[in-house]
C-alpha cells in the first residue's frame, strides 16, 4: 500500500490546524457578528427610549449611564465634522482613554495613518447608503493599535443630517487570528508546491477545486486552472471508477483516510501508476465539507518493484538449479535458504539444520575435530573482518545423513547481514588427486632411476621442468635453463634438426634418437637425445652423454684400419672364414686380388665366392 512520507505528513498537520484555525475564526466571526446585530438592535431601542422617556422625563442620567456601561462594544455619536460628541465607557476597556479624553476630537486623531484612506471610504458609503461598515486600526493610549471593526449610520431630521451614531468592535482576536491563518494558508502553499506529490483538493461531490502546481507537470496541462470544475474520475482510468467510488464512499462513511494504488490518465490520453491518498475535510457552518487528496507518481517505483520480481524470480531459478550446494546464514548463525543441491549433496533439509551449531554437530560429530573446524573458521572469519581480504575456500570432510564422508570445498561470501556459503563435492577429484600424486611419486622414482636428464618442452621450445639425475649431463645448470627457450639457452643445437623432430613428435609420428656433437666442453662432447609426446602442448626429451660410446666406436675403427693396412701389406691372403659348409669369409686382405683375381668384398658377405670354390676339384678331398 502506498504510504505517505514525511513532507506530507506536515502539510496533512498542517492542514488539519489550519482547518481548525478557520473553524476557530468563523466562530468568532459569527459571535462578533451576532454580538454587533444585537447592539444595533440595543443603540436602536435605546434611542427610541431614550426619546420616550426623555419626552417623559422618566429615565435618569444614571440610569442611562449603568445600561452603556453594560455594553461591551464601544457606542459614539459624532457631528458633521467628524468629532465625537459622545462615546461610551467601552472605550476605556478597549483603547485605554477615558471617554472625557476623546470628546470634542476628530476621529482622525486616533487613527493609524496607514488607514486614513478608510475614513473617505466611511464617507462615500454614508453618503450612497446612509450607513458604513469598515475595518481599520485606531490608536491606544498605552501605545500601539487595536483593530476595530465600525458600523456607521447617519441621523436625519428633517432631512437634514444631524450626526452620526456607531458602534465600534474590538476585533483583535479575529484579526490575530486572520493573521495566523494567512501565515498558515501561505506556509500551506509553500508546502503544497515543495511536496513531490500533487496535492488536490475536491468539493463533496469529488470536483476538483484546486490543485497544486506541479499537477502541470503530472498530467500535462497547461495551467492549473484549467481542471478546475472537473471531476476528479476524468483523470482516473476507466477500470478503477467503481473501485475509486467504492473506497470515497468508505472515506466519507467512516471519515477515515484511504488509500489505493491504481493507474490515473494524463491529459494526452496516455496512463501512468500513481499511489493516491484521499482524506475528508470536515465542515464548518460557513464551509461545507470537502475532500483533499495526495497523488504520488509511482510509475518508477512500479518498473523497480517489477526489475525486483523478475530479479528475485531469476535469483531463485538460478539459486535452485545451481550446481553447487548453497546455504544462505544471517548475522545470527539463522540458515534463511538452502537449495536442491546442498540437500543432495549433504542429506539435510533446512528443518534438520535450522543454525551453524546445528551442521557443527551433525557434519563433524566427532568433538575434536569438530572444535578444530570451528577455530579454523573462526580465525578465518576474524581476519576477514580485520583487513577485507575475502576469503580462500577449503576443503573438509563432512559428515553426510546417510552416514557417508565427503570432501567437500567450502567458499564464503559475508555482507553485513548475511553469509552466503557454496559447497562443492570435490570427493571425487580428492581421490582422483590422490591417485595422480601416488602415480607422480611412482614416476618420479622410474625417473630418477633413468640416468638420462628429462627436459619437458612446450610447441616453442620453452622449458617447463627440468629435471637432472646423478648421472645426468652437466650441461647447463637447471636455472639457467627452467623458464627459457632451449635454443637460446643452447646455442649450438641443430635448430632445423631438432623442430623438425619436435614436429614429429608432435603429430604422434615415430622418432628416432638423435646424436647432437657438443663443442668445446671439456668431458662432454656428444649427447644423443629421444623425444615422447605427452599431450598437446608439452613433450619429454631424455638427454643422455654418449661421449664414451661415440670414442669407443671410433677407437675400434681405428683399431680395424691399422689391422686391415697391417694385414693388406703381408705377404700372400690373411683370412678368417666360419667352419660351414664352403666356409664363408669374414675376413680377407688385398692379397687375395693378386693371387686370384677377385676383390675382398666378393669373398665377405656373400655366397657368391667362397673359399671352396676356389680349391680345385681334385684337391678339395684333400
Amino acid at each position: 500500500m502506498y504510504l505517505m512520507d514525511s513532507t506530507n505528513g506536515k502539510a496533512d498537520d498542517l492542514r488539519q490546524e489550519t482547518e481548525s484555525m478557520r473553524k476557530e475564526l468563523e466562530e468568532t466571526r459569527m459571535l462578533l457578528e451576532k454580538s454587533r446585530q444585537e447592539n444595533l438592535s440595543l443603540e436602536r431601542q435605546l434611542n427610541e427610549r431614550k426619546m420616550e422617556l426623555w419626552g417623559q422625563n422618566a429615565i435618569s442620567a444614571l440610569q442611562i449611564n449603568n445600561i452603556l456601561t453594560s455594553i461591551q462594544e464601544i457606542i459614539f455619536i459624532a457631528n458633521t465634522n467628524r468629532e465625537i460628541e459622545f462615546i461610551s465607557p467601552a472605550v476605556y476597556k478597549i483603547a485605554g482613554y477615558q471617554p472625557e479624553e476623546i470628546l470634542g476630537q476628530p476621529i482622525r486623531n486616533f487613527v493609524h495613518p496607514d488607514d486614513w484612506h478608510v475614513l473617505q471610504s466611511i464617507k462615500d458609503q454614508l453618503e450612497s447608503a446612509g450607513n458604513a461598515r469598515v475595518e481599520l486600526r485606531a490608536a491606544k493610549k498605552q501605545g500601539g493599535y487595536v483593530w476595530l471593526s465600525v458600523s456607521v449610520s447617519t441621523r436625519f431630521v428633517e432631512n437634514q443630517v444631524m450626526e452620526f451614531t456607531g458602534i465600534i468592535t474590538d476585533i483583535s482576536k479575529v484579526k490575530i487570528i486572520e493573521s495566523r491563518l494567512q501565515e498558515r494558508d501561505l506556509l500551506n502553499q509553500t508546502l503544497m508546491e515543495a511536496s513531490p506529490d500533487v496535492i488536490i483538493f475536491t468539493d463533496w461531490n469529488g470536483n476538483i477545486e484546486t490543485v497544486s502546481m506541479n499537477t502541470r507537470a503530472m498530467f500535462g496541462i497547461g495551467h492549473c486552472d484549467e481542471v478546475r470544475g472537473l471531476p476528479l474520475l476524468n483523470f482516473i482510468h476507466a477500470d478503477y471508477h467503481s473501485l475509486v467510488v467504492d473506497r470515497i464512499s468508505f472515506i466519507k462513511k467512516n471519515k477515515r483516510r484511504g488509500e489505493l494504488e491504481l493507474v490515473l490518465v494524463k491529459s494526452d490520453g496516455t496512463t501512468f501508476d500513481a499511489g493516491v491518498t484521499g482524506e475528508v475535510i470536515h465542515s464548518t457552518e460557513s464551509s461545507p465539507a470537502r475532500m483533499v487528496f495526495m497523488v504520488r507518481d509511482i510509475s518508477e517505483w512500479r518498473k523497480t518493484e517489477r526489475r525486483l520480481v523478475e530479479s528475485e524470480a531469476r535469483f531463485r531459478l538460478l539459486f535452485e538449479t545451481a550446481p553447487v550446494g548453497i546455504s544462505i546464514v544471517n548475522s545470527e548463525g539463522k540458515l534463511l535458504m538452502v537449495n536442491r543441491k546442498y540437500t543432495e549433496m549433504t542429506g539435510y533439509t533446512i528443518k534438520e539444520v535450522p543454525d551453524l551449531d546445528t551442521w557443527w554437530s551433525l557434519a563433524y560429530p566427532e568433538e575434536s575435530a569438530r572444535n578444530a573446524v570451528i577455530e579454523e573458521f573462526s580465525l578465518k572469519m576474524a581476519e576477514f573482518f580485520r583487513t577485507g581480504v575475502p576469503l580462500e575456500p577449503y576443503e573438509g570432510l563432512i559428515h553426510c545423513n546417510d552416514g557417508t564422508q565427503k570432501f567437500l570445498e567450502v567458499s564464503l561470501t559475508t555482507t553485513e547481514s548475511i553469509q552466503l556459503v557454496t559447497f562443492v563435492d570435490v570427493t571425487d577429484r580428492k581421490l582422483h588427486s590422490e591417485q595422480i600424486l601416488e602415480q607422480k611419486r611412482y614416476i618420479e622414482t622410474i625417473l630418477s632411476a633413468i640416468r638420462d636428464s628429462k627436459f619437458i618442452l612446450d610447441r616453442q621450445g620453452n622449458v617447463i621442468e627440468y629435471i637432472p639425475s646423478n648421472q645426468s649431463i652437466q650441461i647447463i645448470t637447471p636455472g639457467q635453463l627452467l623458464g627459457k627457450n632451449i635454443f637460446k639457452a643452447l646455442p649450438w643445437l641443430p635448430v632445423d634438426t631438432v623442430k623438425e623432430f619436435m614436429s614429429q613428435t608432435f603429430e604422434g609420428l615415430p622418432t628416432i634418437p638423435f646424436q647432437v656433437e657438443v663443442p668445446g666442453h671439456e668431458t662432454i662432447q656428444f649427447v644423443e637425445a629421444r623425444m615422447s609426446k605427452i599431450d598437446e602442448e608439452r613433450i619429454i626429451v631424455l638427454a643422455s652423454d654418449i661421449t664414451w660410446r661415440v670414442t669407443a666406436e671410433q677407437d675400434l675403427k681405428e683399431t680395424h684400419r691399422r689391422l686391415s693396412v697391417t694385414m693388406n701389406n703381408l705377404r700372400g691372403v690373411v683370412y678368417r672364414c666360419k667352419n660351414e659348409t664352403h666356409w664363408p669369409m669374414e675376413f680377407v686382405s688385398q692379397g687375395v686380388a693378386d693371387l686370384t683375381g677377385y676383390l675382398p668384398e666378393e669373398f665377405v658377405g656373400t655366397s657368391l665366392v667362397s673359399f671352396g670354390k676356389l680349391i680345385h676339384e681334385d684337391d678339395r678331398s684333400r
